[in-house]
């Protein structure tokens, strides 16, 4: 996904109550450069702390006073591209800069309300491009130098708090949160108000955290909101007057638990099933429904972390599968990634199975069972569940079957399947999240001298009408092969069709596939309808030697909603003329 999509568990802290290295009185402010040290501003010691990303004391500077290095109050610290670290240095009104290591190198500002002036400067904010965003009820802007450069007022009390984007634009928060453009410009009004909104910072996938009470919240780079975690108290992951949240360049996120005088630290857990190869975790244009971490084997596979897990050599194995054996137990596996930082514990994943479609929607799963998994470790380790039996008696006709997985952790949950009859929220649930994955993948033994027909059915919404396009893909397929898809005779009705066969008595449509490319635009499907249609399908005789792909979906404003995906391969003697 653009912005991750998971949750955050507690990883460690650091600090206590004192004026002794590591030690806080009431720290106000976090930051991290973009080698992971962390600066805090040790607001009350009137003094800078530097620490390792685990939390081991660097060094520090500052003392009580208003000559240079000194400090009264600091109320912010933020590092800037290059490394220089500014300081708010809140009761004298004023912003020092400073090497990462706390050599003094230059101040602006002074008591006051005009232009490069300020009155308890709170928070400050460093731009990709270095420039500096200073907040202290209005928004100013200086270069590196502290060349004063343009200044606005928000559209509430007060600015409190200031972050910028990669992109550049301008977070600001005052119990609302609102978003400008590097000069100004209004961009969105987030959703507010925020329940004691301090602080906001804005993560490298443009998500951004406010403070809010005693919790730290998530949204999207337009103000949708993602999760939250966080209560009162002084256990791990509780807060006391939580004053600033800081994200790292790897997503690791930083908080000042100021009553508690201490420094939290979290990892994000982010557990997925690719839906390709290649998939990351992030939202992409590719294809939903050629999972290779969805495994079908006729009998159980004695350690499927050594056959299937990281190291094996088939992490990028897509055609694992058994065909599926009707009458007989099959057993299923599923390959999990963490793209967090934190451990996943308490990780589960359930895999249903449909007919064979091109939009497989949750009123047509079937549950085969669930399967926990140890705890998966960080940094994309790819990790096997235990086999899930499929019974014999669950198994139904000989065929073939679409797979769904999806997998949920404590602090990264599997997502609700309840509200998914409504469409809009099912297209999103498709395209942003990575808790879920399909595999509608097929692999197909032709034999030279018999046609094959692979029947699938292409559904409507599961409640509205809705108008999709339809696509059959084969663009290596041989010139010289018979390609075509029969269908109900509505499909006539589609956008861009041309030599069609209308056999007025079936009432069914053949379409020829010409130069492997099959496009239907802009039919409204009705809502709850199950089209049963098939793809006819005989390569050359001479063009068996390799294998190709032929792919049938669906697609709802130009996005991919799912696919099916056959691989043609030319059968052995001795098999059959299917197999998945």
């Amino acid at each position: 996904m653009s912005v991750a999509t998971g949750g955050f568990a507690f990883m460690g802290k650091w600090g206590g109550l004192g004026g002794g290295d590591g030690q806080f009185s009431f720290p106000w402010d976090v930051d991290v450069a973009s080698n992971g040290d962390v600066y805090v501003a040790d607001t009350e010691n009137h003094r800078i702390q530097r620490f390792t990303p685990d939390g081991r004391f660097l060094g520090k500077w500052g003392s009580p006073g208003s000559w240079d290095g000194a400090f009264s109050y600091p109320g912010d610290v933020t590092v800037a591209p290059n490394g220089d670290v500014y300081v708010a240095d809140t009761q004298n009104h004023r912003i020092q800069r400073f090497t990462p290591d706390g050599r003094f190198l230059g101040k602006w500002g002074s008591r006051g309300y005009e232009n490069g002036q300020f009155y308890r400067p709170w928070s400050l904010a460093a731009a990709p491009g270095g420039d500096i965003y200073v907040a202290d009820g209005r928004i100013q802007r200086f270069t590196p130098d502290g060349r004063f450069v343009l200044a606005w007022s928000p559209g509430f009390a007060g600015a409190v708090g200031v972050a910028v984007a990669p992109d550049g634009s301008v977070y600001a928060v005052g119990g609302d949160v609102l978003r400008y453009t590097a000069n100004g410009a209004r961009i969105y009004f987030s959703h507010g108000p925020i329940e004691g909104g301090l602080e906001v910072d804005v993560a490298p996938d443009g998500s951004f955290y406010v403070v809010g009470g005693a919790e730290i919240r998530r949204y999207t780079p337009d103000g949708r909101f993602l999760g939250k975690w966080g209560s009162h108290g002084s256990g791990d992951g509780q807060f006391s007057s939580p004053y600033d949240v800081a994200v790292a360049p790897d997503r690791t996120v930083y908080v000042t638990d100021s009553g508690n005088n201490r420094v939290q630290r979290f990892g994000e857990v982010d557990v997925y099933l690719r839906d390709h190869v290649g998939d990351t975790g992030e939202s992409h244009a590719g294809a939903v429904s050629v999972s290779p971490d969805i495994i079908v084997r006729t009998y159980p596979v004695a350690d499927p972390q050594a056959a299937f897990g990281q190291g094996s050599g088939t992490e990028a194995n897509e055609t694992l599968s058994d065909p599926v054996v009707y009458g007989l137990n099959n057993h299923l596996y599923a390959r999990v990634l963490n793209r967090g930082q934190a451990p996943a514990t308490n990780t589960a994943v359930s895999v249903y199975w449909s007919e064979v479609a091109t939009l497989v929607t949750p009123n047509a799963w079937k549950l085969i069972g669930t399967a926990s998994l140890p705890a998966i470790e960080p940094g994309n380790v790819l990790t096997v569940s235990d086999a899930i039996t499929w019974p014999a008696s669950g198994v139904p006709a000989p065929g073939h079957y679409c797979f769904v997985g999806v997998v949920g952790s404590q602090v990264d949950p599997a997502p609700a399947l309840g509200p998914l009859s409504d469409w809009e929220a099912f297209v999103a649930f498709i395209r942003q999240q990575n808790n879920v994955t399909w595999r509608n993948f097929n692999v197909i033994q032709i034999l030279e001298a018999k046609p094959v027909e692979l029947p699938f059915v292409v559904p409507g919404a599961p409640e509205e009408d809705v108008a999709m396009d339809f696509e059959l893909l084969a663009e290596d397929f041989p010139r010289k092969g018979r390609l075509a898809l029969d269908a109900p005779a509505e499909f006539a009705d589609w956008e861009g069709l041309r030599g069609a066969e209308l056999d007025q008595e079936r009432r069914r449509v053949k379409i020829p596939v010409k130069d492997g490319k099959l496009k239907l635009k802009r039919m409204k499907l009705p809502a709850g309808s199950r089209a049963a249609v098939k793809t006819l399908v005989q390569p050359p005789r001479e063009a068996l030697k390799k294998d190709y792909d032929l792919v049938a979906r669906q697609l709802y404003e130009g996005v991919e909603v799912g696919r099916i995906t056959w691989r043609l391969r030319r059968a052995r003697r001795g098999e059959s003329s299917e197999s998945s």
